[in-house]
């Protein structure tokens, strides 16, 4: 089963990091199924999707942002940051701490709308309910 969902978020002419891990939350949910990946894909130029550890306070966004401000005059944050992130869940659960978030970083200084997409696989289908499960019972 693959189910893939679009979404936009509003970028600013300067370097965006943007949480988007209520969305990719609510891909997982809707998929209605246990086990699977969630692969989350910037499909245009000029950003990139990572996970950060929001809790340690090494990385937090503000922290993060300032480091990359260098690399954007000379574009080397192209090589630096990934198009995308594939992040397994488990019982309807993603495989991540809770205190780690799911962040689209936008090095664009366009700043217009920035597209997502969030895809979700799984090998099976969601759990039968086993309460009425087969009709009936008869006897």
């Amino acid at each position: 089963m693959i189910l893939i969902k679009s979404f936009y978020v509003d970028a600013t002419k300067g370097l965006d990091l943007l949480n988007v891990i209520h969305e990719v939350r609510r891909v997982v949910r809707e998929a209605n199924t246990e086990n699977g990946t969630a692969t989350v894909v910037i499909p245009h130029p000029g950003a990139a999707v990572v996970v950060l550890d929001t809790g340690d306070p090494a990385t937090k966004p503000e922290d993060l942002k300032k480091a990359l401000e260098p690399y954007l005059a000379n574009q080397l944050i192209r090589c630096l940051l990934p198009k995308s992130t594939v992040i397994p869940f488990e019982k309807g659960r993603l495989l991540i701490e809770p205190f780690q978030e799911i962040f689209v970083i936008d090095y664009d200084t366009s700043g217009k709308r920035r597209e997502f997409k969030v895809q979700v696989t799984a090998d099976n289908p969601p759990p039968a309910d086993k309460k009425g499960a087969g009709g009936p019972r008869l006897g």
